[in-house]
């Protein structure tokens, strides 16, 4: 919501901030949405002192990124990426948040994603998933008998729920979790 309508809204806002005289910095610790960066919007979190960036993606599968809603493309990171790094941004001013622990989203699907990210020149965030009741995701857990209806939502937490998935799954989201450390520093 932040950039939505950015020339009614951020742009303008940003404009008056760096019209004032005075510093500030700004944080974005929830993901933005990359479709809404073009390069004047860049160029206004550079001068306005914005640091870290987190932008949403969730997979870099296409065929997953349909299916929960199509809200960001790959493509729309590629461009949103760009035209940061392009105002001045550089990786460890940028996050892409991917997320981790779906059942829809299996081991490998979220290491591709982690490579996709750094490829990109960002660090990967790993967002971890927790089903919301009423949710298609939540109905579908229900049917595949992964969750009860009326389940208390301390088993929905981001912690506990992996482990109703495949307790295995666990023990790979830790490895995964050093290995995107790793990656974000050495890259």
């Amino acid at each position: 919501a932040l950039i939505y309508r950015s020339a009614e809204g951020i742009k303008k806002f940003l404009r008056m901030v760096l019209a004032s005289g005075k510093e500030f910095t700004f944080h974005t610790p929830n993901g933005l949405h990359a479709k809404y960066i073009d390069e004047e919007l860049a160029e206004l979190f550079k001068k306005s002192n914005f640091r870290n960036i987190r932008l949403s993606l969730e997979t870099s599968d296409e065929d997953l990124q349909d299916f929960t809603g199509g809200k960001v493309t790959n493509n729309d990171l590629k461009i949103a990426l760009r035209n940061l790094k392009e105002a001045g941004f550089n990786k460890q001013d940028l996050g892409v948040y991917i997320l981790i622990g779906a059942m829809w989203l299996d081991i490998e699907k979220t290491l591709k994603d982690i490579l996709f990210v750094n490829s990109l020149g960002a660090k990967a965030m790993l967002a971890s998933y927790s089903p919301i009741p009423g949710t298609r995701d939540y109905r579908m857990l229900i049917k595949s008998r992964i969750l009860n209806n009326g389940t208390d939502p301390l088993w929905h937490n981001k912690t506990i729920f992996p482990e109703l998935l495949e307790p295995e799954y666990s023990k790979d989201i830790q490895k995964i979790r050093r290995m995107t450390a790793n990656l974000n520093k050495h890259n």
